[in-house]
């Protein structure tokens, strides 16, 4: 990419930071690769990345000193570190923000939007800039440079990161991730980096070093240099960097200071500001260093006693406004704005969603409550079952959801029911008791999804140790409500009171289609759901258990997932009637006569099944090309066809059902990596490997104007070498997804979930999932519909390891098919799920 001036020194050699000092001090192994890097990035790091951004905050040589200088104060005792995890600090200083420097020929792929590491369409980018191609470029630069500062470690500075002492390990991977991490949320570290791996004879914590140089970058913030988070929060001012450095001033270079007792560091900023805008960016800036340094004590407060960082969790401000002050007053939030926002379709995806907010609302109280009375209960008392009831009352205009749940106590009311978005269930008061039944409301706000379908509201409940129960009435678009109590020592649970014709035109004012509704959104194991029709005189009960309908047809298995899973019910079904295993080519979709071309050239391949298919398989990858022979005959129908379509495809397609075709499979050993399809019959050459002869030979015309025509396949495959047994497996970035799933989250269907079979075999079919997930690791997004994206992988991961599990100790297999199976789930579930039951997480 870039190379340094030859004979040249760099600052690290000739005014080495600490870190660096700390390895000349160990005649450490890695010096060299140090010298030699540093020479190379401080090259670009202060000639190219100018060249884009000509007027952003410093990223030179200068600024990585200055992080590995704030990685080392940040550090309790360096001499109680490894010589590589103080490597990777140095070469993670050096290029985290190598991806700022981007060559023309880059420039012009992200222009065209054929840049391999983004999806950024760069025209969006341009309409946001108005038009201004310089500040666009900026952006995507910005935007993607961590990424490129990882794909540069790969590409461009690979051959640094070896372990001198032990040449077959090295660092790459970890600097790479690093890399990327420094500015990614804190998660994204916990998911990539370890926080013990042994390279050599060394001991690393990239986990570790990754937090360090987040918190090394981010305290490097002068008057000269601009953090990343801060320019986000200041950009939208449109400022430029002498705008703003005209009016804010950091006076200290010594950020990262200890206190006197020298046993916890502490960050301070001394400065000056005279535009109070800026001023209050420059305040979120440090309430997102705050955060930053309160991960950062998380995180390493459960390492080894080397690696705990101890840092005041509060950043030190010494910023003097200049001619304004910075009052202690705080925003008021608009309550009708608010409410409607957290009420809306735009959360819940349909308005009918709110009855299932409220009937779910209903099962965790009877569930709490029945958990609580039989911890409570003596001998010989009965538990009354959980009971939710949705009352139709047509004649006095009601629709009723009324349970026998926990009920509420007036504090309970004021403290959660009142408070928008705290809640009850996340506070204290409920997870202090330690309740085994963990409940699906999570966020405060579900009751809000009411006024979807009523604008006024009443609520009554008592709570079952309390002989008072309390009425609220609410309206939709007010914040006040009407209170009142009386003594009602029969009254049960909790009872919200909707408007019956708001309700019903949900559905038409049809009954039936709210009972349908209902049933299908709730599984009612454990509990009683009934549905009561007053006018009518009519009590339905639901029916929907979770092992109501499972499929046993011929050749179906429906297995139990609870036997796998911890805390999941329910079954997930397998069609055995596919055939799993095969040998050579059989199960590979090919057309017309199978050709092999290897070493001796071009051969029929007559023996299907005992073909070795390791020859043509590289990376799991089948490649091979279906070929149509347009003999003498049909070239002439060909070439008319051509004439009026001009397409090669198009003209082929008319004709396909009469041409002959053969499907050739080419050594893996040869290299394919022309990407033309069509040749034209004066080439000698298709791919430039196989003579066009081979296809004159087997009838094709050999006249102007009919091509050759190749049409490149892929299957994917795991095969055992020897015997050529294999199966088709989905590509590593694909998979096979199962819409009829049904994925319950404590007897409440998560609409949105969509079973996505990861590293799928072709031929294990999955036709149906029902599932009851009481594992309270595993809890839905605010709008229930679907799961939070890390828990939903998660359980994904969980669902396919286990089919396989289940595949292989249930289907009728021979010792070496099950061998495979068994190979292919320790090649691609090596992950520890704790989902899984640890006697199948190995």
């Amino acid at each position: 990419m870039y190379s340094a001036v030859e004979n040249f020194k760099s600052k690290i050699e000739l005014d080495p930071p600490r870190l660096v000092k700390f390895l000349e001090s160990r005649k450490s192994e890695f010096l060299t690769n140090i010298y030699e890097l540093a020479r190379n990035v401080e090259f670009v790091l202060n000639n190219e990345i100018p060249k884009t951004f000509p007027k952003y905050t410093m990223h030179d040589i200068n600024h990585s000193i200055r992080v590995m200088e704030n990685m080392f104060s940040l550090i309790p005792n360096i001499e109680e570190h490894d010589e590589l995890d103080i490597t990777i600090l140095i070469y993670s200083a050096l290029l985290h923000d190598i991806g700022m420097a981007v060559t023309d020929a880059e420039k012009i792929q992200i222009k065209s939007n054929t840049y391999p590491y983004s999806d950024i369409v760069f025209e969006a980018l341009l309409e946001k800039f108005c038009g201004n191609e310089t500040e666009a470029m900026q952006e995507y630069i910005r935007k993607i440079h961590a990424i490129r500062s990882a794909e540069i470690v790969r590409k461009q500075y690979s051959n640094y990161f070896t372990i001198p002492s032990y040449p077959s390990s090295n660092i790459m991977e970890e600097v790479a991730l690093i890399c990327v991490a420094h500015t990614e949320d804190i998660g994204f570290l916990k998911q990539n980096l370890k926080s013990y791996d042994e390279k050599g004879k060394y001991k690393i914590n990239p986990y570790f070093c990754g937090i360090l140089l987040r918190l090394g970058d981010i305290s490097d913030f002068n008057s000269n240099r601009t953090p990343r988070k801060l320019y986000e929060l200041i950009n939208p001012e449109n400022k430029s960097d002498e705008e703003w450095k005209s009016h804010f001033i950091i006076e200290n270079s010594e950020i990262i200071k200890k206190d006197d007792a020298n046993s916890q560091s502490y960050i301070a900023f001394y400065g000056r500001c005279s535009d109070p805008k800026i001023h209050r960016n420059v305040l979120g800036y440090f309430d997102w260093v705050n955060n930053e340094i309160y991960n950062a004590n998380l995180i390493t407060s459960t390492m080894n006693n080397r690696y705990k960082l101890n840092i005041k969790p509060q950043v030190e401000n010494n910023i003097t406004p200049m001619g304004y002050t910075i009052p202690n007053l705080k925003l008021d939030l608009n309550f009708k704005a608010i409410t409607n926002l957290l009420m809306g379709e735009n959360i819940y995806g349909k308005k009918m969603h709110g009855l299932r907010e409220l009937i779910q609302n209903s099962i965790d109280a009877t569930k709490v409550r029945e958990e609580h009375e039989k911890k409570s209960r003596k001998y010989g008392e009965e538990v009354e079952r959980p009971t939710v009831k949705v009352i139709l009352d047509k004649n006095n205009n009601q629709l009723i959801v009324k349970d026998n749940g926990i009920g509420m106590t007036l504090e309970v009311i004021k403290n959660y029911f009142l408070n928008i978005g705290v809640s009850f269930y996340k506070s204290d008061d409920f997870q202090l008791k330690k309740f085994n039944y963990t409940p699906i409301g999570n966020y405060g706000i579900g009751f809000l999804a009411c006024f979807m379908l009523s604008n006024d509201v009443v609520v009554k409940t008592r709570h079952f140790k309390s002989t008072i129960m309390y009425e609220i009435l609410l309206t939709k678009d007010s914040q006040y409500i009407c209170l009142k109590e009386e003594i009602a020592p029969d009254f049960k649970g909790t009872e919200v009171i909707l408007n019956y014709t708001d309700v019903m035109s949900l559905v038409n004012n049809d009954p039936s289609k709210l009972i349908e509704y209902i049933e299908h959104q709730f599984l009612v194991d454990g509990l009683d759901l009934k549905i009561i029709d007053i006018e009518n005189e009519k009590t339905i009960s639901s029916t929907n258990t979770l092992y109501r309908n499972v499929l046993e047809n011929k050749g179906y298995v429906s297995f139990e997932a609870s036997k796998y899973l911890v805390d999941i019910e329910g079954t997930i079904t397998i069609n055995t009637n596919r055939k799993l295993m095969h040998k050579g080519i059989s199960n590979i979709n090919f057309k017309g006569t199978p050709y092999y071309f290897g070493q001796n050239g071009f051969e029929e391949i007559t023996d299907y099944y005992n073909f070795d298919i390791s020859k043509v398989c590289k990376e799991d990858k089948v490649e091979f090309y279906l070929v149509p022979i347009i003999d003498r005959d049909n070239s002439y129908m060909y070439e008319k066809y051509y004439e009026v379509l001009e397409d090669e495809d198009a003209a082929l397609e008319k004709i396909e059902n009469d041409v002959e075709w053969i499907t050739i499979f080419i050594d893996k050993s040869k290299d394919t990596q022309s990407t033309r399809r069509i040749y034209s019959n004066y080439e000698d050459l298709v791919l430039n490997l196989i003579p066009t002869s081979i296809f004159v030979d087997l009838g094709h015309a050999n006249r102007y104007g009919i091509p050759y025509i190749l049409y490149p396949k892929t299957t994917n495959i795991f095969y055992d070498k020897e015997s050529s047994l294999n199966f088709q497996i989905s590509s590593n970035t694909n998979f096979i997804s199962l819409y009829g799933s049904q994925l319950y989250i404590r007897n409440v269907l998560c609409s949105g979930f969509v079973y996505k079979q990861v590293h799928a075999i072709s031929d294990l079919e999955v036709t149906n999932i029902k599932l009851n997930v009481y594992n309270r690791t595993i809890v839905p997004d605010v709008s229930r519909n679907k799961l939070i994206d890390t828990k939903e992988k998660q359980l994904q991961y969980a669902l396919s390891k286990i089919i396989i599990i289940w595949a292989i100790e249930n289907l009728s297999l021979d010792p070496s098919e099950r061998k495979l199976l068994k190979t292919y789930l320790d090649t691609f579930f090596k992950e520890d799920n704790s989902l899984i039951k640890n006697n199948y997480t190995s």
